[in-house]
């Protein structure tokens, strides 16, 4: 029995394949190629010049890819002819069935199509470039927003080389939709994304009610909903990713049971399989309903190995519930601290959309300290090596896992300053000789450790993001860190508009809060060049930072735009 089907059937199940176009016959000679070309010439429509051994032809060679040469046997599949470069003839006009692809002449032009819109019909693969621009596209993907995520990487790329129908086209368009913001040419940047976006939109109508329900329709659903959501457009991000999540449901990707059939003998596609299917797992789903446990590291991904150590377990599931050390554990990954930093901010995040305020925050019983023990504890358990360090961030640089590992430090961060935030206005009206309701002391507590908080949120993301050297590509990656830079600048803006707020140790290592609030707006001008939705945060601040003080405290884009969207993004790196 094939492996690939030890689980749940829906998750082991592909994409259909498109079916060849077939070639209307024409009375004129036919100039016919040598009988045997690599897979890449006949993706490129080049001709093949090799030698009788089969060697790597004359092509390969010259693009620095003789490795990349292969030769297809007599009877093997032919499917990567479906997926080839377009043919570029002056005098070949659109008929209709295939989209036209026009280059545009970019820093990055394999990242870019010029077409507003790109219309198709039949054959899906068509919708996309040449494989090349899907592999940067996935690359870019991978290193600069989902760096921890459900695609290991090159087993991925090498699918999309040799059979890119078993992904589908309405993944891998959902991926470029996203990948393709990182395109230093702004404008084009934005033309490519609007482009892929209308494809993924067109292809998630059909695809919508296929059958059966598969690992990838869910991920390319998901992916869509989170390119959405950078536009600003909440309403369909919404809708899609209660289709991702229903999709994963489906399928039963939040129950252990599912994974249960993978063994050490299983294949190696099976059990890289069955984890990318436990990386799409959805947090948005009540933890009670959740028995599925968190990911390995990236290394046993990637080698599709068989896990053996426990795994960890998310907080208020059943099988942490059953055994607490499972949500402690020193060994677990980081993706796995990643999604419980994010299910805690959850926490969080809903309860400051509902405006819930404990009256008595210094009550051991109240909500207020219930979460920040459950804060403070969470911090107390993590890894030594997943606690913020600025050393730890540069080897998690080399690795590749920067991005990740900022987004699990920033988001504890970010938890533990907009539970206190909720008290700011009691500070404020205190220090302008007001009665507040709650003593001088508590607030004097909160206050300190609000700011605590925002200053070191601030050495992070300086760490990260505040080097003038600092390559383009190497960018604000997601929207949640696009958010957490939003986050700091709000808080420190309080600083410069009442100079008395805070006086405490921490501050005295930082420079002036002038000269960072102008260091986080230089930061979130460049992340809304790749989300949109971040003008809406920058421009809002600005505005609050500019206007009169009125005495309140801020809330409209940060309750609205923020805390609120940003539930959509509760796992993401």
């Amino acid at each position: 029995m094939d492996q690939t089907s030890d689980i749940n059937p829906s998750i082991a199940s592909t994409s259909p394949t498109p079916a060849s176009t077939q070639v209307p016959t024409s009375s004129a000679p036919i100039k016919r190629r040598a009988p045997i070309a690599c897979r890449r010439c006949r993706r490129m429509r080049s001709k093949c010049i090799h030698d009788k051994n089969n060697g790597p032809c004359q092509g390969c060679i010259e693009s620095g890819k003789p490795d990349d040469c292969f030769y297809p046997g007599r009877g093997e599949s032919t499917e990567d002819r479906q997926f080839r470069h377009p043919r570029q003839r002056a005098d070949r006009k659109p008929n209709g069935k295939t989209p036209r692809v026009n280059k545009e002449n970019t820093v990055s032009p394999s990242l870019t199509t010029s077409s507003n819109t790109l219309d198709w019909d039949g054959d899906e693969l068509a919708l996309l470039t040449d494989v090349e621009t899907v592999k940067e596209g996935v690359r870019a993907f991978t290193q600069h927003f989902f760096q921890l995520g459900f695609i290991a990487t090159e087993d991925f790329l090498l699918q999309v080389e040799r059979e890119p129908g078993k992904i589908g086209a309405f993944l891998l368009v959902s991926i470029l939709s996203i990948s393709a913001r990182f395109n230093r040419n702004y404008e084009a940047a934005q033309k490519a994304v609007q482009s892929y976006l209308d494809c993924a939109e067109k292809l998630a109508l059909r695809e919508l009610y296929q059958q059966p329900v598969t690992l990838e329709r869910c991920q390319a659903f998901f992916l869509l909903s989170i390119a959405q959501h950078g536009m600003g457009d909440t309403s369909r991000s919404n809708i899609n990713m209660g289709i991702a999540i229903s999709m994963a449901t489906e399928m039963r990707l939040h129950r252990e049971e599912t994974f249960k059939l993978i063994t050490e003998d299983s294949t190696r596609e099976a059990r890289i399989r069955a984890e990318s299917a436990r990386r799409t797992l959805p947090v948005l789903l009540a933890a009670g309903d959740i028995t599925t446990l968190l990911p390995c590291d990236e290394d046993e991904f990637r080698r599709g190995e068989f896990q053996v150590k426990p795994r960890a377990a998310l907080v208020g599931t059943p099988p942490a519930d059953l055994n607490p050390t499972l949500a402690t554990l020193s060994s677990r990954s980081l993706f796995a601290t990643l999604i419980q930093t994010h299910h805690i901010w959850g926490i969080v995040a809903r309860r400051a959309v509902a405006n819930k305020k404990s009256s008595y925050p210094n009550d051991t019983g109240s909500d207020y300290a219930k979460i920040a023990n459950q804060l403070a504890e969470f911090e107390d358990n993590l890894p030594k090596n997943q606690a913020y360090d600025d050393l730890f961030l540069a080897g998690y640089r080399k690795k590749n896992e920067d991005l990740a590992y900022l987004s699990a430090c920033a988001t504890l961060r970010l938890s533990n300053i907009v539970l206190r935030k909720a008290y700011l206005g009691d500070v404020i009206r205190s220090l302008k000789g007001h009665h507040s309701g709650l003593g001088v002391h508590i607030l004097h507590t909160i206050t300190n450790e609000l700011f605590d908080n925002v200053y070191h949120l601030y050495r992070q993301i300086h760490a990260q993001f505040g080097d003038s050297d600092r390559p383009l590509e190497e960018m604000v990656g997601s929207q949640m860190a696009a958010f957490c830079v939003y986050s700091c600048g709000l808080l420190l803006s309080y600083l410069v508009k009442y100079p008395g707020l805070y006086q405490n140790s921490e501050s005295k290592k930082y420079e002036p809060p002038k000269q960072m609030y102008d260091r986080i707006i230089g930061i979130l001008e460049e992340a809304q060049a790749i989300w949109p939705l971040a003008s809406s945060w920058l421009n809002g601040l600005k505005s609050w930072m500019g206007g009169p003080d009125t005495g309140g405290v801020y809330e409209g884009v940060f309750m609205a735009d923020g805390v609120r969207s940003s539930q959509v993004l509760d796992f993401l790196g």
